[in-house]
């Protein structure tokens, strides 16, 4: 497993989101201030791959959970080989804790496939890496804090705790399993030997005799078998007889109930009359249809347009006396515009005659008003000349008299204009009219042409209404017969109904007495009533020669059954000789006897096998105790489990020589006496002495290396394949001097060199500055933040 991605909000120390990105570092350093929040990463990531916060314990989730946030979220992307995959995990806050989601994908967990469940990630997690959260713990997140301890510890102390670290309580729970396993086995010993109790009367010899006894009820049966088919043979002899005699009773019973029913009577005496009914009325119904059809023909002879025709010949009376009245009018107007013209023509005379009047007296009155202003001696206004005398003229005649007629004569033409015009308007009008009522007249003869004339379209018309009522009379008497013909047909119906019913029930009696074996007599051609009586005639008949067979039948019946008496006797005698009795059937008793003895023979033999079998079955479970017992013995903690971890110290200690072989340049070793760690100081002549002696420094170099190698035993010892290319280093590494800070870098760049990614968890600044990719973590007033540096 690869560390890819890390990305979390509201988890521990950070509150607002960060992303940690691990991609092309094989050796990095978490590094910052004391109480920054650096291992909260570590916790970050183990939370995204099990769900559970190292710190915290398994079920500890919610304090994980940043102050005043309501949700943590981490997200993880890691690779396996050339796989990626993310999973991410939320815990919210509830009223009680907390709930966590969780969503696993990638790699082989894709689309519909992608694993959703807090618990099925966490499973899944497993299956992918290989370790469970305890051995994840133990060999990446690896817990040097506890071997400084582990070094000087007494050997009961440093056995607890290499068991702890290397999961060797599975061996307890082994022991403990085979403890268990004694217990059932002793349990089922002790079953077998009760239920082995409880058959200790079934021996071969019970069985042997229980054979013998069966072979024998298959003899007798088979002597017995040798006697039945005589027997059987009486039975079905006497079967047929009794089944025949049976079934002429039947047949008897069945032909006494023959008759014919009264309802059928009764319903052909109503179905002939409703049949004459019917027939009288569909012979009326063809009546008045025919007489509809020749109404019909007469209507149709008649014009369809007679009323027009009326009214056209009425109209043209109208038109007619109106043209009359027009012309005269006309005339009238005509005689009237004559006289108004003659009377304007006099008018006009009259005004001319007036003017002229008028124009001469006043012409007198000019000269004579003229002559009265001329002065003699002074030259005449009208030629100029010198007025010699005064002109001697008479007085003129009376000008207002002839002014006054003439406004007379002029009022007398324009009135008798007025009245011309009048006259002349009322010409032209009685003269329209008097065209447009011709016209109307000769557009009405055009209409009239060829039709009747008025008088005998008017008898036609009342032919014609006459015609209509009579055929509505009709089609009203043919609507009331053609109803009661549909009620008489219904009622036939209804009839024709139940005598279908009634010939069902004949028949079903026909084939009944068919059914009893008799030979019933063909259907003829009459009526059902007919029919009823022709099949109870041959009923009567019928019944009277079934009861002198039936007689003949009881006596043949009488002789059988003594026959079959004589034979079962017989095979009574031979069982009782073989100790059996029987009240019934004689074949029933050897067979049940044989299967008695054949199921008492399967039984005894079923229980000898279930004893051998349960002997055998209590042999097995004693060997299966006693191997139960041996392997308890063996796993207890002074056994085998003393012995694994002494050669897992060895283990531990060899693997840690190596490592210090690089971190102390072979300065010392390590060695294991008995159940003790025991240091060699190759520069003090090998000297051996107590880890106890070791400095501060030597201390942090050993547990180191006992760390390193403890994750290296972890990743093959008793854990199955895994999938860890990653460890984690969370120590105080303050205490080295810079020479053994420098050998403690190139340990871990050659664990990086090995496909190891290795990170560090220090507030050492030299030693992350040795380190060529770096987190640095700081803690603010909003919580922690990282920021990726690369050297």
């Amino acid at each position: 497993m690869r560390p890819e991605k890390l990305r979390i909000q509201g988890f521990s120390a950070y509150k607002q989101p960060t992303e940690l990105d691990f991609s092309g570092a094989d050796v990095f350093v978490l590094t910052g201030p004391t109480g920054s929040g650096k291992t909260s990463i570590l916790d970050a990531i183990c939370y995204a791959l099990y769900g559970t916060v190292p710190r915290l314990g398994k079920n500890a989730i919610e304090p994980a959970i940043a102050l005043g946030c309501l949700e943590a979220r981490v997200e993880f992307e890691f690779s396996i080989d050339s796989d990626l995959y993310r999973v991410v995990r939320v815990a919210k806050r509830t009223k009680t804790g907390a709930t966590s989601e969780a969503v696993l994908e990638g790699g082989r967990f894709v689309g519909e496939d992608k694993v959703t469940g807090s618990i099925q990630v966490t499973r899944a997690v497993e299956g992918l890496l290989g370790l469970t959260f305890d051995h994840f713990v133990k060999s990446v997140l690896l817990p040097q804090g506890q071997f400084a301890a582990f070094l000087h510890d007494d050997p009961r102390g440093r056995q607890g705790l290499i068991e702890k670290l290397l999961d060797m309580g599975i061996y307890e729970r082994v022991r403990e399993k085979a403890v268990e396993r004694a217990a059932v086995c002793r349990g089922l010993i002790d079953e077998a030997t009760h239920r082995l109790e409880g058959l200790a009367d079934v021996t071969p010899e019970r069985v042997e005799e229980a054979r013998r006894r069966a072979e024998e009820r298959r003899k007798l049966r088979s002597e017995v078998s040798e006697r039945l088919p005589r027997l059987e043979s009486m039975d079905t002899h006497l079967a047929d007889l009794i089944q025949q005699a049976e079934r002429l009773h039947r047949a008897h019973e069945l032909l006494l109930q023959v008759a014919v029913p009264d309802e059928v009577v009764e319903a052909g005496r109503h179905r002939q009359e409703i049949e004459d009914t019917i027939a009288e009325s569909e012979r009326r119904t063809v009546e008045l249809e025919s007489e509809e059809e020749e109404l019909r023909e007469r209507l149709a002879a008649v014009p369809d347009d007679l009323a027009e025709t009326i009214n056209l010949h009425q109209e043209h009376v109208r038109v007619s006396e109106a043209l009359s009245a027009a012309t005269e009018a006309t005339a009238a107007a005509l005689a009237e515009a004559e006289r108004a013209r003659r009377e304007h023509q006099a008018a006009v005379a009259n005004r001319e005659e007036a003017e002229a009047r008028v124009d001469e007296i006043a012409s007198r009155h000019q000269a004579h008003r003229l002559a009265r202003r001329l002065v003699v001696g002074e030259p005449c206004p009208v030629c100029g000349r010198t007025v010699e005398a005064e002109p001697s003229l008479s007085e003129p005649g009376d000008l207002v008299g002839a002014e006054e007629q003439l406004e007379q004569a002029r009022r007398r033409e324009s009135e008798t204009a007025r009245v011309k015009d009048q006259a002349e308007k009322a010409l032209a009008r009685a003269e329209e009219r008097r065209a447009q009522t011709e016209t109307r007249r000769l557009e009405l003869e055009s209409r009239l042409a060829g039709r009747p004339p008025l008088e005998q379209a008017q008898a036609l018309a009342e032919e014609r209404d006459r015609l209509k009522e009579e055929l509505e009379r009709n089609r009203r008497r043919l609507k009331e017969l053609r109803a009661d013909l549909g009620r008489l047909r219904e009622r036939l119906s209804s009839l024709e109904e139940g005598e279908k019913e009634q010939r069902r029930r004949l028949d079903e009696l026909r084939r009944r007495l068919a059914a009893a074996g008799l030979e019933v007599p063909g259907l003829g051609m009459g009526s059902l009533v007919e029919e009823w009586e022709l099949l109870s005639d041959w009923a009567h008949v019928a019944a009277e020669e079934l009861a002198r067979s039936g007689a003949r039948l009881r006596e043949a019946i009488e002789a059988a059954e003594s026959d079959r008496r004589g034979l079962v006797a017989e095979l009574e005698e031979m069982l009782a000789a073989a100790g059996l009795t029987t009240d019934g059937d004689p074949r029933e008793t050897v067979v049940q006897a044989e299967q008695q003895a054949e199921r008492e023979l399967e039984e005894l033999s079923r229980r000898l096998e279930e004893k051998k079998e349960l002997e055998a079955r209590r042999t097995e479970q004693e060997r299966q105790a006693k191997l139960a017992e041996q392997l308890a013995r063996h796993l207890r903690s002074d056994g085998f489990r003393r012995w694994l971890v002494e050669e897992s110290l060895l283990d531990l200690a060899e693997g840690a020589n190596t490592i210090l072989e690089d971190l102390a340049g072979g300065a010392y070793s390590l060695r294991v006496e008995g159940a003790d760690f025991r240091v060699v100081d190759h520069r003090n002549a090998d000297e051996v002495r107590s880890v106890r002696t070791l400095s501060g420094g030597e201390t942090f170099l050993v547990s180191l290396a006992l760390a390193l190698a403890l994750a290296e035993n972890l990743a093959t010892l008793g854990l199955g394949t895994t999938r860890i290319q990653s460890v984690f280093l969370d120590e105080g590494f303050g205490t080295l001097d810079p020479e053994t800070l420098d050998q403690v870098v190139e340990v871990i760049h050659e664990l990086a060199d090995k496909g190891r990614i290795v990170g560090l968890v220090t507030h050492v600044t030299d030693l992350a500055e040795r380190i060529p990719v770096r987190f640095e973590v700081r803690k603010g007033p909003g919580g922690a933040t990282v920021a990726r540096v690369v050297a």
